[in-house]
């Protein structure tokens, strides 16, 4: 990015990294007051001038962010962006209508519910759910809109992001032929086989070359 002459400010969510609080404590509404805040001071004269690039976990708020809040373009890399469906109506625990009582009990002791070793669900996390979501929001962003998403994801399949694209006025979708989540070859979990290598180099180019030609109709 800096060699195309494109300033970033990439961060650690709450929990991870090195930023500080606990991974259990993470919630939606954090997520976009986090980035709010990144945004803010990247642009403040002028938030709805930063270009929003988010992946996997963060894509959904990244999208939800500029529903609300506007962009001068977003990129969404195998984006989550159905929160609700993948962690609660998926879920064995849920019912229907509410989380069961085996569930209930080990978020009264542990505080938190486990998600593929990935990620501890905290019961505010759950109870954003219902209310936070991006599929919702999908007609309200207006800004030049590209995903890109595996076509043999596993983690989160591709059919989410082909159906959200299909709501965005003007979105683009690249399907990336074989890859896995992180648009990685399948099993190569280092990122190091040759087609990972070339998938991540095409697709970061790809970016590049959305943020300069949106930047370049902004001008005209």
């Amino acid at each position: 990015m800096r060699r195309a002459g494109v300033s970033t400010l990439r961060y650690d969510l709450r929990g991870h990294g090195e930023s500080e609080g606990k991974l259990e404590e993470l919630t939606l509404a954090g997520m976009l007051n986090d980035l709010n805040i990144m945004v803010e001071h990247m642009c403040p004269d002028d938030p709805s001038s930063v270009h929003l690039i988010g992946a996997s976990f963060s894509g959904g708020v990244t999208a939800f962010y500029a529903a609300k809040r506007g962009a001068a373009s977003l990129s969404l890399i195998y984006p989550v962006l159905d929160y609700r469906r993948r962690y609660l109506l998926e879920k064995p625990y849920w019912d229907g209508s509410r989380i069961s009582s085996a569930c209930a009990a080990m978020l009264t002791e542990d505080g938190w519910i486990d998600h593929l070793g990935v990620l501890k669900l905290g019961r505010c996390f759950l109870n954003e759910l219902p209310w936070i979501d991006p599929t919702l929001v999908a007609d309200d962003i207006s800004c030049p809109t590209i995903v890109f998403h595996g076509t043999e994801d596993t983690r989160v399949p591709a059919a989410a992001s082909i159906k959200w694209v299909s709501d965005v006025a003007g979105a683009q979708l690249v399907l990336v032929n074989g890859a896995d989540h992180e648009l990685a070859e399948p099993g190569d979990g280092a990122h190091e086989s040759e087609r990972t290598v070339a998938w991540h180099a095409e697709v970061q180019q790809s970016i590049i070359n959305w943020i300069l030609r949106a930047e370049e109709n902004a001008r005209k």
